[in-house]
Formats: structure tokens, sequence, C-alpha cells
């Protein structure tokens, strides 16, 4: 399928993007800056610069045909205090950008075939012990009345099917609401609030990853529909499982008041309580993912065993295009001696010894190189081997409590699309993310810069390749 997508960049939007490629689609991201997110962006899509609040559509865009329009575009609710100014920023966010939207797919005389959007549980407010299901009715209040405004826009659509996704907390790494709870509980500062009764209603990215990629092509999508995992639970409980999976007590105890001083209309976003079920979801027979608040905060802790024990660790991603077929990339990746050439040079970076050939699972690299001018010994085993398309490796021995990188390779139309994933902890706990954790953010991101470089000086384009200048 051709889709529009709206919201692209954001903590779901972009890895949304990265399974749809995954999957054989064709993406167009709107973004209001097209020069600085292809700098940033790593994945074969075309762009449309529109700034969808403020501006009609360009003109360029009108060239297009497109089977769906996923419309995730919206600014953050948790951003900063709900001031008059921010409160119609975070309406005009969602309602101007899908007025646009409709005015430009009028223009077109074309009715789209699937619009997919976000909206939120929020559209039901605080109910107490209720259990709320599509059908319930709407709520009060400035979260139930934004829903409600963004929901009808969507409706007014020109499309012969819409979906509008209400979704529950999103919990997942690197962003959205575990991103600051997380470092909290980290230093011990984990709280129940208020009460701790308050039911809260949660899904994990991936499932909405999932369900979007199911609402493409299945029209029982349709209407109002919860994506909300099963399972709901009170706010004590939420941050009692966190505290428990981080190896963190939960000591606080913050007074329902305090919020409400703090962060005024806000508070209701911790004080509120909301019994959401995923009716719709249950009747299609969908099967979730992470069911359970257990499995999605395992998932999005990035759990790694450690002497028989599970600690969380910190995740790094990179995505890289290629414009070669699998076949053409995968051997200079099975060969540990290329290491050398896509690792910087400041890292004096030596293989010492390899045992086992051919490379496979249980092959064992031991090798030197250099941090900050500190010398170090590295001993990584190959644990996973599936080429062309998967391996993984362990460090046994090194400088990082836990380091496992898993690389992935998918043909996707144009080429190859690599993937990695860094799961990896320091030593000596919150004190080690305390003392080095920037720093070595930010080395680590930087040994990948220059890999991307040098896989890009390696592996120039055979062909002209659309995505490169769209």
């Amino acid at each position: 399928m051709r889709i529009l997508v709206s919201g692209g960049t954001g903590f779901i939007g972009r890895h949304l993007c990265l399974e749809l490629l995954k999957n054989g689609h064709d993406l167009t991201l709107v973004t209001r800056d097209k020069k600085k997110t292809r700098e940033n962006w790593q994945l074969p899509t075309e762009f449309v610069e529109w700034d969808m609040e403020h501006k009609t559509a360009p003109s360029a865009l009108d060239a297009n045909s497109f089977d769906a329009v996923v419309h995730l575009a919206g600014e953050s609710i948790a951003g900063g205090r709900w001031t008059k100014k921010r409160k119609q920023r975070i309406l005009d966010s969602r309602t101007k950008t899908t007025a646009n939207l409709g005015d430009w797919l009028s223009r077109r005389h074309e009715i789209i075939p699937v619009v997919i959007s976000a909206s939120a549980v929020g559209y039901y407010s605080d109910k107490g012990e209720a259990i709320l299901d599509e059908s319930s009715p709407k709520g009060q209040g400035f979260l139930a009345d934004v829903c409600e405004a963004w929901e009808n826009s969507v409706k007014a659509l020109p499309a012969k099917r819409e979906a509008r996704l209400r979704f529950g907390v999103v919990i997942g790494q690197g962003g959205g609401f575990l991103k600051p709870l997380r470092l909290l509980t980290n230093y011990g500062l984990g709280e129940v609030i208020g009460s701790g009764k308050q039911k809260m209603s949660f899904v994990h990215r991936s499932d909405i990853i999932e369900v979007i990629g199911l609402a493409l092509s299945d029209s029982r999508y349709a209407g109002p529909i919860n994506l909300v995992a099963p399972q709901v639970v009170t706010q004590a409980e939420f941050q009692k499982t966190l505290s428990r999976l981080m190896h963190r007590p939960t000591l606080l105890r913050v007074p329902g008041a305090l919020p409400k001083l703090a962060i005024g209309d806000m508070a209701t976003l911790v004080l509120g309580s909301q019994h959401v079920v995923p009716g719709q979801l249950t009747k299609f027979g969908y099967t979730f993912l992470y069911p359970t608040l257990e499995s999605a905060l395992s998932e999005a802790l990035d759990l790694r065993e450690k002497n028989g024990k599970l600690l969380p660790c910190h995740r790094l991603e990179n995505w890289q295009f290629v414009a070669r077929p699998i076949e053409q990339i995968y051997p200079f990746f099975s060969a540990p001696e290329n290491l050398e050439q896509i690792t910087p040079p400041m890292l004096s970076f030596k293989i010492e010894s390899i045992t086992g050939k051919p490379v496979g699972e249980g092959t064992i690299i031991n090798y030197k190189l250099k941090v900050h001018g500190l010398p170090m010994r590295w001993k990584t085993r190959i644990t996973d081997w599936d080429m062309p398309t998967r391996f993984a490796d362990n460090q046994e021995k090194g400088p990082y409590a836990i380091w496992y990188h898993t690389h992935s390779f998918y043909s996707v139309k144009g080429g190859t699309l690599m993937t990695d994933l860094v799961r990896y902890r320091l030593p000596l706990g919150f004190v080690g993310d305390t003392v080095a954790l920037p720093l070595v953010k930010r080395d680590v991101n930087g040994i990948f810069s220059y890999r991307r470089l040098v896989i890009d000086k390696e592996f120039p384009p055979l062909y002209h390749s659309p995505h490169a200048s769209s």
C-alpha cells in the first residue's frame, strides 16, 4: 500500500514507519522541515514538507495517490502546564491538522480508502470504577472535549472507512509516559500518587503498531476502537511493578493535593481513574503482544539476565537503508575483520583472535581498543546466527555490565534495511548512570554515526533511488 503518514517522527510514528516498511509498504512522511528530517531519518521514505496545522497542503502533494492515511500528528499533552495558550495548542494540533488534511482530500475530489487516526481514552475522562467500552458516553473536562473535537474532525474526512484508535497510557522504551517515570524510579523516587487506587489503562507501543497494520486492510476496524491492554491496574500497582522490575524501592507517597498545586488541571493525568476495556479488539479476536503490565514493562525496560538476575538496560537503535540487495550486504557484515573498518580510528580497535571459523553461533572474538585513551579488552560471543537476516553478539568481558547487540537485515523496495538493537547496562547500576551515562550515550551514538558514513561509502547506490532526493 502507498501510505501518507503524519506524526511519523514521534515516539509511536517512527517505529510504526519502520514496521510498515519492513512489511513492504511505500511511505510518504509529512514533515515541517524536510531537510532536517532527512538528515536524521535513515529510512527509505519520501517526504512532503507541510505544516499541517497552519497551512494548506502543498500542490506538489496533489500528484500523489494514496491507499491510506495514518494520522498521528498532535502535540504532547504532558509537555507542560495546561495554560490557556497551551490548551489551545493541544487542541489546534489535532483539529486544525485534521481539517487541513480534509481540505486537501476534498481538493482532490477523491475519497481515500482508509484513514487511521490516533485518539485517546481521555475521551471518557475520570469515571472511577466504571467499566468503559466503545459505547460508553463522552466524559467531562478538557481532555474529553479535545478528544471529541478531534474525532469529529476525523469523521468528517472524505474516507470510505475511518478508524479512531483511543490509546491508553503508552508504554515503550525511549519516550512517552515511561521515560520520566523510569528516571525517577531509578533514583528511588517512584511515587504512589494520591490514594494509588485510581485505575490505569495502558497499551504497549508494539500493540499500537500491530493494530494499525491490521486496520489498514481489515474492514472491521472502523469507528472508535479502545487500544488498551486487557489488564487494568491501579496507579500503585503500576509503580510497584515498575520498581520491582528495576530492583528499586517505592518509598514515597504523594498527597493528591500536591499534583493539583504543582501542575493544575494537568493533574487529571495522574489522579483520574479510567477502567477502559478493549471491547472491539476482543470482538475481533486480536491477540495482544503484551497483554499484562509485567510483560509490557519487561520489554520496555529491556530486561537482560546477569548472574541469574534480570536487570533493566538502556537501548540504542540504529537504522540504515542501503540501496543494494541483501545478498551484497550481508557478506561484509559476516566478516569480523571488517569491524576495524567501520569503527572510529580514535578507538584504536584491533582484533586479537577469532575462535571458530567460519563465523557462526558460538564464535568468540577477542579485541582491544581505547576509550578516551584508556586501553581495554573486549571478549564477545556470537549467540545467534541466522544469516543473511540476523546475528547477535554478547559481551562476555568488557567495559559494560551488559552489552547485547542484535544486527538484522531486511529486503525492502530498492535495497536493504539494516537495523541495530543494542541493549546495554553500565557497571554500578544507577551510580554508573549518574556518573557516566550521558558520556556513554554520546560515544555510542558517535560510533554508529561514523559507521553510517563508512557504509554509505562502501555501498554506493547501484542505481538512483527515489528516496535519496524525495
